[in-house]
């Protein structure tokens, strides 16, 4: 392959949740497809969604962190995809403890399946927990894919200047071992998987894992305070009720800890990169605009806390090239930093994913209105609308919205 005719992005309409999807289209006819999250606390949302994506093949499903409603629609995906690999963010044997913790508290077992297979050695010895499994058809799947555990990155005390390095291919990426501690990490779409030959770097996919150190230690010592030792796996169910207090008492600061993503090209695309291809036939029911662009990337935040990650130093080099950008946390207006609008000059789509009458009150007033006074108008995704964009030349970029009955 030689380049990419065009590239497609859906937001999908799962209401309270995220999942998102990509697909490269190179000259040669192959494509290269991804996902970042998959989860909805709407479960007829989120599997109307996954019914209609129509990729036999996910090369990369990137997980920002363990929340239900990021994750709780793995298991169907799995049984609609094969999926190459996955990405998730490493975790300590006592922050697993306190993930699957936090799914009990809430009755998340989707995630307490999923954290059960991705952490199986931390866990296996906790038997209570071990109620909470894939079938064994959905765990001979598993087997088969590449699951990579992806270091913290952060240290935003000390955090001057951020570089992503020169990256790895992703044909290399998915011989290496399960954890990657070097950071930070930039997966590379190259022209060809021959590692001989002279690549040109196609697209790139750079990951920033952020976590919420201050969330864990508090959570940790307040346990040890109440005399609980949760990495004793004998004295874990008998203390079920006193875990739930502590964690009830934490909820707000659950959502800082999240994976980033970039997608996009490292540099600004070149007009002879590209050749015309014709659009897609548009959804039902939709509105349909064109707009001159040579800015294609998108940076996805999951349930992040952007008042604590300086996306400014570690996406310095991408801040020109990012036209779509994930609002985190379904607009949350606690984990919003209005500074980053005017940081992110090129970005002409903010997107919100979000349940309708959601228990939140998400995206919040205030959030709005900060966009409002910017001129900005957000584009929500909820349980009856879709954001689908798709760049297939050089120059125009096609952004189709679908609303639709549940």
């Amino acid at each position: 392959m030689k380049y990419i005719k065009s590239v497609e992005r859906i937001f999908w309409p799962v209401g309270q949740g995220a999942f998102y999807s990509e697909k490269l289209k190179f000259d040669d006819g192959k494509e290269f497809n991804i996902v970042y999250d998959c989860g909805s606390n709407n479960k007829k949302a989120l599997e109307k969604s996954i019914d209609n994506f129509n990729s036999k093949t996910i090369d990369i499903l990137f997980i920002s962190h363990f929340h239900n409603d990021h994750i709780s629609g793995i298991e169907k995906l799995l049984q609609k995809s094969e999926i190459k690999m996955i990405i998730i963010p490493y975790l300590l044997k006592e922050e697993v403890i306190i993930e699957v913790s936090n799914d009990l508290v809430h009755s998340n077992y989707e995630s307490i399946k999923f954290l059960n297979y991705c952490y199986y050695n931390q866990l296996k010895n906790y038997e209570y927990l071990q109620n909470y499994t894939f079938n064994e058809k959905t765990i001979e799947k598993l087997n088969n894919i590449k699951i990579i555990k992806k270091y913290p990155d952060n240290d935003e005390e000390n955090l001057k200047e951020y570089f992503f390095e020169e990256g790895i291919d992703f044909y290399e990426l998915i011989e290496k071992n399960e954890v990657y501690a070097k950071k930070p990490l930039k997966i590379n779409i190259s022209q060809s998987s021959n590692r001989s030959s002279k690549n040109t770097i196609l697209w790139v996919y750079s990951l920033y894992n952020h976590k919420s150190k201050e969330y864990y230690s508090k959570i940790s010592s307040k346990l040890k305070e109440k005399d609980i030792d949760i990495l004793k796996p004998e004295n874990y169910k008998e203390n079920i009720d006193k875990i739930i207090d502590v964690y009830k008492e934490f909820f707000k600061n659950l959502n800082d800890s999240s994976m980033f993503l970039y997608s996009g090209f490292e540099e600004i695309c070149k007009y002879s990169n590209y050749y015309s291809l014709r659009y897609f036939k548009y959804f039902d029911n939709c509105c349909c605009y064109c707009r001159d662009t040579n800015v294609f990337g998108c940076l996805y935040t999951g349930d992040a806390n952007l008042k604590k990650v300086k996306i400014d130093i570690i996406y310095k080099i991408y801040l020109d090239k990012i036209i779509t950008f994930q609002i985190p946390h379904h607009g949350s207006i606690h984990s919003f930093d209005k500074e980053v609008i005017d940081k992110l000059k090129y970005t002409k789509n903010w997107v919100v994913s979000y349940g309708i009458k959601n228990r939140y009150r998400h995206p919040h007033k205030k959030l709005l209105e900060i966009f409002l006074r910017k001129g900005i108008r957000i584009i929500p995704v909820n349980n009856n609308s879709v954001y689908f964009a798709e760049y297939n030349n050089l120059y125009k970029e096609i952004i189709k919205k679908r609303y639709h009955d549940e």
